[in-house]
């Protein structure tokens, strides 16, 4: 290889130490072109080697490297490359025809800005920014868990699961909210309107929250009156009420309201049973009411007396019978006198398992014992004066 160490000014172009100069005989670089801007025909202007992105990426594997950053070239199409592409990678930043130089690993775009966008970097506001949307919708498509967040884990997005997180950036639920022990707050919420149903919300241990379908046990109650009747002593027997557990039966009181009341969900009330000897009680025909599972107040108010015969012994023993096994007693102690007397039995009663019956027994110790149902006071209705009440406590 020769050095040409000469000046052709018939072209132009001249060679001095190691210097190229084209339209001028005195170049000041390596290579320097003088444009001729007195000619309207002359087509000034330097050329790069034309290739396309597919091109580029068509390359042996290494043909560019280290020693060849600062190369130049002009990408006249960007079309995705296919086929044997070995150098790819080093096209990943061709997005649009132009000037690209190699900065020793991959091409770059001349005359661009860094790229900041949020599509390949990441990147710091210099300022506060709004989004005018007007009619225009924004939408985010993704598929991970934790697909977009808010500083860390004050917002969470799953979009994998189709949650939301608040506190986590794993939600369990729909809507996730972690409080770190602090309360949740709902402000200026509406007022339910006026005859809407509704229902509660409970929480379980885990913090998960649910309507609550248990119908409220609020004031849920059994109201019936017993009947008038004669129970023969020495005997236990069946405590009846079949004659006033119905609301056309005890009719209203005198004030109108119903004396019958059945409020508790789920409790029925069966006349005439024949039921079976069970643990502390006979074989006896017997009216019963059937509970749900539950925890109940029970009180029976008895009126009554002894109408044959006074006598210091009198006593009338009240058992409360549960499932057909005996549950409480008391024993009353009747004055020596035929005159009625006002005596109630208490107590509370836990249906555990399943639906259970209930049912009392009457036994008189020495004469025969009778009970008063209701009077009829002047102005219409019946007051009752023995009655039994079940009040439903949980």
């Amino acid at each position: 290889m020769k050095k040409l160490l000469l000046s052709i000014p018939l072209l132009g172009i001249s060679l001095l130490n190691a210097q190229v100069g084209i339209n001028t005989e005195a170049p000041n670089a390596t290579l320097d072109v003088i444009g001729n801007g007195a000619s309207a025909t002359v087509k000034d202007g330097f050329i790069a080697p034309r290739l396309t992105k597919q091109q580029l990426a068509g390359k042996m594997a290494g043909t560019y490297a280290a020693a060849q950053t600062g190369s130049l070239v002009y990408v006249t199409d960007t079309t995705p490359p296919t086929g044997t592409i070995p150098s790819l990678t080093q096209v990943t930043e061709i997005t649009a025809v132009g000037y690209y130089y190699f900065d020793g690993t991959i091409w770059k775009k001349i005359g661009s800005s860094p790229d900041t966008s949020i599509y390949l970097n990441d990147g710091t506001l210099a300022g506060n920014r709004i989004v005018t949307q007007a009619g225009a919708t924004l939408a985010f498509t993704g598929t991970a868990v934790n697909a977009f967040s808010v500083d860390g884990t004050t917002l969470s997005v799953d979009a994998a699961n189709n949650r939301i997180g608040i506190g986590t950036a794993a939600p369990a639920r729909p809507l996730h909210v972690d409080a770190a022990s602090n309360p949740l707050r709902f402000q200026n919420l509406a007022a339910l309107p006026t005859g809407t149903a509704a229902s509660t919300v409970v929480i379980d241990t885990n913090g998960d929250i649910y309507r609550n379908t248990t119908a409220s046990i609020e004031g849920q109650i059994i109201r019936i009156g017993l009947n008038a009747l004669i129970y023969t002593a020495g005997a236990e027997v069946g405590l009846r009420f079949n004659d006033n557990d119905s609301a056309a039966e005890m009719g209203n009181a005198p004030n109108g309201a119903p004396n019958f009341i059945n409020s508790i969900v789920g409790a029925s009330i069966v006349d005439g049973v024949s039921a079976p000897a069970g643990n502390g009680s006979p074989a006896r025909t017997t009216d019963q009411i059937t509970l749900p599972t539950g925890v109940y107040k029970i009180q029976l108010r008895l009126v009554g007396n002894f109408p044959t015969a006074a006598n210091a012994n009198n006593s009338v023993v009240i058992k409360c019978i549960v499932g057909n096994n005996e549950y409480s007693l008391i024993n009353v102690a009747i004055p020596n006198t035929s005159t009625s007397t006002t005596h109630y039995f208490e107590d509370y009663v836990n249906i555990s398992a399943a639906t259970q019956t209930l049912d009392f027994n009457l036994a008189p110790s020495t004469n025969n014992y009778a009970t008063a149902d209701k009077a009829q006071p002047a102005g219409g209705g019946n007051s009752y004066r023995s009655l039994l009440t079940i009040q439903r406590i949980k």
